[in-house]
């Protein structure tokens, strides 16, 4: 009986012992390499209790001496170490490329990626660490299956377009949801610093999406910023600079032998189709070619006689030489290598019982356009207290003020195309103002005159003529003064509070307030050389306001194996912005006062208007897993939206998902080969709003006059419509993720089919009805496709690691209803169809050149099989000439069939080596850059073309594809060939998004150096790239139709920096 009750006693002695908390510390160090592992999270398990390890991969913790702890880090595998009543505790973690475990922020939480049953693809700080771009953007093109970038372009500081899956709108918004800190967010990424983001999570079906309900059909991007990690501060230095190049070169255009020649032949064929003979249309097109340059004997540039430049057959002198040759680069004066420098310093960390991040930063990038430009100044602090185990709170704050300048015109026609004048300048044409003996003109400062081509008397009276083409122009002066900028200050302020109650439930409030003021400010410049000057100013100022509230409460609970959580929700957003702008002209001094008390008159009155936009949703959602091997989500969400007349502006959106990680299952374990295997599904729906107006079932009215008595009229555009509605996106989901072979090698496929109804359109009105068209829901189109992701580790070893991987989205877009005839858009360029894609070509078939005639040939149109006029024979097939008689047909996609990204990292020893690759097939692209390059003289006689004109068709029995060179009225429209397949190219590319080289010093060098950690490296951002022809930018825009084509292409850029902690 004694023995009975001292058993008893000890075992109650022990209980009490283990169910006292007990102070646990330890290292947690990776089994590979044994170094510490900073920022990795020891949780007792099933609490809310837990610590980061510090710079030296130390953590303590109080929990019961009976307790488990739960040990992750991003890029191990999650372990559970048992407390035991141990108070020292170091944990060895194994490194997991799957990530099965990792924890994932989604909608309104986290989730890990085992319970995960949703489509999302995460990048992490270590990928934005190295990159040496202003814009965090430029890391997802490739990153994750699924997502494509278009629109980049060589200005510092501009935003790309990202679609997420395809085209799910025929007219409305593509862009996906942006959310920052949880809130949606209405500002600029460009504005947010690499070094402050900790990840970016792309959510891609209804599973992940749908608590977003109403904005969340195209995707959505989740940016989460860093937050205080560790128990004592960190100090983070980054340093980085380099330069800025063009990323690939343009098209090559002539030199001045081959003009000359070329231009002969235009003349040359001009006269012999108006009937002169061979001989004298030779003799003419000598004479005239030189005098329509506005070159004569007395201003004539070459080291010959004026007469002598060009033979009657049109050979090019080979003496003559052209006195100012090495002025000529008109390109070169545009260009220059950009210079771009990167700063940032944080402090990361604990004091007590609240957390700590902080951040400033500063970016200055040129371009590699003379005057163009991004500076940005940046600030942000996240701090979060929680001063018992049951309340937390914080706020996120940040403040940026940047600058873009040097906005660079890209309007078709203008000579204030820096881009247009550089291609199309006659490359006899000086930059500087020359005497006919081809030295300087200077002014009375010593400074060489530009040449504005407007003609010009110097000081002694010598008259200069001014240019044929691109008179009132120089833009290589022009950049070195010009004004055409743009500011922004944002504030953006994010308040939250967590409250823990009745053990399992948890409420939080989140507050967002968001202001960025904006202003685009430009001039037209007095050039003192110039003597046509008319200096103006423009100023718009706008103003964007929103605030965001959410109320979450969520209740998470486990019975046995059975864990369910459950949220309710609420969310509002209101959206405000303002706009006023106006002009002045006639500066009075002048100089560089831009303001508008330094003009004389307005040019262009005054105007202002404010735009409101609210939303407001309830949601709801249960996650439920058993035993870590089922999992089954359900979402729901009523969003209400002030684009839509009260009784139809509430829409209902809902997912359903469920995943089964077959790995877990006692099947399964014992083969070895497998380390996480796993099914998931879904299916759910999304909503639109975007039309792109803010009152589009509004009849809208306009200030007017009738007869003599002012008052308002209804706009005669569009009417309105009260019934409008959501585009509603039905999306499904299944995929297969794996890891094999001791996770060696890691993937994932997955189906997509993603159905948008209720598409929100303008559809057109009977002429009768006064009106031009009417917003309704009509139509429908799908996205279908298949994505995959793969990643196999060549060699793993202690000194050296090498990684290859590659992921791609194979992908159908397809109109399914449409409740209006077929409709061309976009110039006529796509056509709008059942069956056929959003951005399906509609061209009139080109087919070659007439090896007799040098004539362009087409297709015939089907109701014009019989027609005999214009009408070819070549190689028994009958052809026309005439492209209005040409056959109309689709003739692809804009839309790539496949794109994705290849991936690489090679490690040895502390050295790294990566590159990431971005590429895409099957689609094409309209390259009417090329176009104008081949056949602009049709339209404006002696601007620059490319040399791929002299392979063009000369005389009878020539095969070629380039046709004879006219601006005869007769041939003009057939050799333009606007809009038809001549000009349609392949987007086909492969591009190196970026390359690093980098080194991390050993512990031991950065102890001696008192430093937590020691990186150096080089960086590159969009390389080099290869495509279908040198100078085309393959990745413009979603629809690939670009009618301007003369674009800022992308740039390169090349940074050397340092990193490091102490």
């Amino acid at each position: 009986m004694k023995k009975l009750i001292l058993s008893v006693l000890m075992a109650l002695c022990t209980t009490m012992l283990f169910a006292q908390a007990i102070a646990v510390k330890g290292t947690v160090t990776g089994s590979e390499d044994g170094l510490p592992i900073i920022g990795a999270y020891i949780l007792q398990q099933g609490t809310n209790n837990g610590a980061f390890t510090d710079i030296d991969g130390n953590y303590a913790l109080k929990v019961p001496a009976d307790a488990s702890l739960l040990v992750s880090s991003v890029g191990f595998k999650t372990i559970v170490v048992p407390v035991n009543g141990k108070a020292v505790i170091n944990i060895s973690m194994q490194p997991d490329t799957q990530e099965l475990d990792e924890v994932m922020v989604v909608a309104y939480g986290t989730a890990t990626k085992a319970s995960f049953t949703g489509s999302a693809g995460k990048i992490g700080s270590d990928k934005l660490e190295l990159r040496p771009s202003t814009n965090p953007l430029n890391t997802l093109n490739g990153s994750t299956p699924g997502i494509r970038l278009t629109g980049a372009n060589g200005q510092p500081g501009s935003d790309a377009s990202i679609t997420v899956r395809g085209i799910g709108s025929i007219n409305g918004n593509t862009d996906p949801l942006i959310v920052l800190d949880g809130i949606i967010y209405q500002g600029v990424l460009s504005n947010i610093p690499s070094n402050e983001i900790e990840s970016i999570t792309i959510l891609k079906d209804a599973a992940s999406t749908a608590l977003y309900g109403a904005r969340a059909a195209n995707g959505v991007l989740m940016v989460t910023t860093k937050q205080g990690k560790g128990e004592k501060t960190t100090i983070s230095v980054k340093i980085s600079s380099g330069f800025v190049t063009r990323e690939q070169r343009d098209h090559e255009t002539m030199g001045v032998k081959d003009y000359m020649e070329t231009y002969w032949r235009l003349f040359y064929n001009n006269y012999v189709a108006d009937g002169l003979s061979i001989e004298d249309a030779g003799i003419k097109a000598s004479a005239n070619v030189v005098a329509s340059l506005n070159f004569s004997e007395d201003y004539n540039p070459w080291t010959c006689g004026i007469n002598d430049v060009l033979s009657p057959t049109g050979v090019y002198n080979q003496n003559a030489q052209l006195k100012w040759a090495d002025d000529t680069d008109w390109r070169d004066g545009i260009e220059q290598v950009g210079f771009v420098q990167d700063y940032s310093l944080s402090a990361s960390g604990r004091s007590g019982k609240t957390t700590y991040f902080a951040s400033v930063g500063y970016a200055d990038q040129e371009g590699y356009i003379v005057g163009s430009g991004f500076e940005r100044y940046s600030a942000r602090a996240n701090i979060a207290a929680q001063p018992n185990k049951n309340i937390k709170f914080g706020v996120n704050a940040s403040a940026t003020y940047s600058t873009q300048y040097g906005i660079q015109s890209t309007s078709q026609g203008t000579t204030s195309n820096v881009f247009l004048i550089a291609r199309r300048m006659p490359p006899v044409y000086p930059i500087h103002l020359h005497y006919p003996d081809g030295s300087y003109v200077y002014d009375e400062n010593g400074n060489r005159i530009a040449d504005f081509g407007e003609g010009y008397t110097t000081a002694d009276g010598i008259s200069i003529p001014g240019r044929k083409v691109n008179s009132g122009v120089n833009t290589p002066r022009q950049l070195k003064n010009r004004f055409n900028n743009r500011y922004r200050r944002g504030v953006d302020v994010k308040p939250y509070i967590e409250i823990t109650f009745l053990k399992d439930f948890k409420f939080t409030a989140n507050a967002s307030y968001y202001n960025n003021d904006y202003k685009a400010h430009s001039a037209t410049i007095h050039y003192s050389e110039k003597s046509s000057n008319t200096p103006s100013t423009t100023i718009t100022n706008t103003q964007t306001q929103t605030w965001a509230f959410n109320q979450l409460l969520t209740w998470d609970k486990s019975f046995g194996k059975h864990n369910i959580n459950v949220l309710l929700g609420h969310e509002s957003n209101q959206y405000d912005y303002w706009n006023n702008t106006a002009s002045k002209r006639y500066q009075i001094v002048i100089g560089d006062n831009y303001e508008f008390d330094n003009y004389i008159e307005t040019s262009t009155e005054p105007s202002s208007y404010k735009n409101s936009y609210n939303t407001e949703g309830y949601f709801a959602r249960a996650n439920y897993d058993y035993n870590g091997k089922y999992f089954l989500s359900a979402s729901f969400r009523r969003d209400g939206s002030s684009k839509f007349h009260k009784d139809a502006r509430w829409g209902n959106f809902w997912s359903v998902g469920a995943s089964w990680l077959i790995s877990n299952e006692e099947f399964i374990k014992n083969a070895g080969w497998i380390d996480n295997l796993k099914l998931r599904a879904s299916i759910g729906t999304v909503g639109s709003d975007d039309l792109g107006s803010y009152f589009p079932w509004m009849a809208l009215y306009v200030m007017n006059q009738n007869v003599d008595e002012p008052g308002y009229t209804q706009s005669m555009t569009t009417t309105g419509n009260m019934d409008l509605q959501w585009e509603v996106s039905t999306n499904w989901d299944a995929a297969l993720e794996f890891s094999l072979f001791n996770s060696r090698l890691n993937g994932s496929l997955e189906y997509f089919h993603r159905k948008t109804t209720n598409l929100l359109m303008e559809v057109s009105l009977a002429p009768s009805s006064g009106l031009t068209s009417r917003n309704e829901n009509a139509g429908g189109l799908v996205n279908r496709g298949l994505e995959f992701a793969f990643d196999y580790d060549i060699i793993r070893s202690k000194d050296v690691t090498w990684n290859l991987g590659i992921n791609g989205t194979f992908l159908k877009n397809e109109i399914i209803s449409l409740p209006v005839p077929p409709y061309t858009k976009n110039s006529s360029y796509h056509k709008v169809e059942e069956g056929h894609s959003v951005y399906e070509w509609w061209m009139y078939q080109w087919a070659g050149v007439d090896p007799q005639t040098g004539l362009c040939i087409y297709e015939i149109g089907d109701k014009y099989l019989d027609a005999t006029d214009d009408m070819v024979e070549v190689n028994g097939k009958k052809y026309t000439t005439d492209i209005s008689k040409a056959k109309e047909d689709y003739s692809g996609s804009g839309i790539p069939k496949v794109s994705g990204g290849i991936s690489t990292s090679f490690t040895w020893k502390n050295f790294t080596l990566s590159a990431d690759l971005y590429y895409q097939l099957g689609g094409k692209i309209y390259d009417s850059t090329y176009q104008y390059a081949m056949a602009g003289f049709t339209s404006t006689e002696f601007i620059n073309l490319t040399t791929d004109l002299l392979g063009m068709w000369r005389e009878p029995g020539d095969i070629t594809d380039i046709p004879i060179i006219s601006s005869s009225a007769d041939y003009g429209t057939n050799i333009e060939a606007v809009r038809s397949t001549r000009w349609l190219m392949s987007s086909n590319m492969l591009e190196v998004n970026n390359l690093s080289l980098s080194y991390d010093f050993s512990k031991k060098i950065c102890d001696k150096l008192r430093l937590g950690s020691l990186r150096v490296y080089v960086a590159a951002d969009h390389l080099c790239v290869w495509n279908a022809r040198r100078g085309l930018n393959t990745n413009y825009s979603v629809s690939q139709y670009d009618k301007s084509g003369d674009r800022f292409s992308p740039s390169r850029t090349v940074t050397a920096g340092i990193n490091f902690t102490f």
